[in-house]
């Protein structure tokens, strides 16, 4: 029976590490110059504007979603970048080799400004010189109201990487191109102590259970 317990505890171990959380970058970084020099470009992954926050690697990421976490319009929790760049690179830091396998986009929700086209990279090194293209993508104008935009997720095959580039090839924008907030959906590269602890009182518990049945 104590067999069969632990074979229980590892079941309970092997799903719960399925499971897919939301995940936000340590960093974030960009080959282009923002609009205004007073924002932040942190905005895109610091959880400022949104409606309703998460713990990283702790928050389900699908039930998260699911409650329709809305991002407010203001220029005080967003980024522009110059729409005369040709092409702006975005470089997410998630401080370790995570498995990703969805982004979540909050994009401005502005008809004239905005995400359109872009490409996705995922890669071990900062400098991306060796790198796989996770695919590409159209993310919706205006997904919303004037004053708050919900988040549009972009799914791509499980992918383990500690840098993620975000290629913006073309934009809705005539001032700028502009986003509100970026998170990832997918395993950490080290699991959080609250997850971690949760994990193992659940396994305790069910080890207690099934004692208590044999007796």
């Amino acid at each position: 029976m104590l067999k069969q317990s632990l074979s229980l505890i590892g079941l309970t171990f092997s799903l719960s590490a399925n499971a897919a959380f939301v995940i936000q970058a340590d960093s974030v970084t960009s080959n282009s110059s923002l609009l205004n020099a007073t924002q932040d470009i942190n905005n895109l992954i610091n959880q400022q504007g949104l409606s309703s926050f998460y713990v990283s690697g702790v928050t389900d990421f699908d039930s998260y979603i699911a409650s329709i976490p809305t991002h407010a319009n203001g220029n005080d929790s967003s980024v522009s970048f110059d729409s005369g760049a040709s092409t702006v690179r975005i470089d997410f830091d998630l401080a370790g080799a995570s498995t990703i396998e969805s982004l979540a986009l909050w994009n401005r929700g502005f008809a004239t400004q905005g995400v359109k086209v872009f490409h996705l990279f995922a890669s071990n090194d900062a400098s991306f010189t060796s790198s796989s293209q996770l695919g590409s993508y159209t993310a919706t104008a205006a997904l919303g109201t004037l004053d708050e935009t919900e988040a549009e997720v972009f799914s791509f095959d499980p992918t383990s990487a500690r840098f993620i580039r975000m290629e913006v090839v073309s934009h809705y924008g005539v001032c700028c191109i502009s986003l509100n907030e970026v998170a990832f959906e997918g395993l950490p590269a080290v699991v959080p102590i609250p997850a971690a602890a949760w994990l193992f009182g659940s396994a305790l518990g069910l080890l207690g259970w099934m004692r208590r049945k044999t007796t």
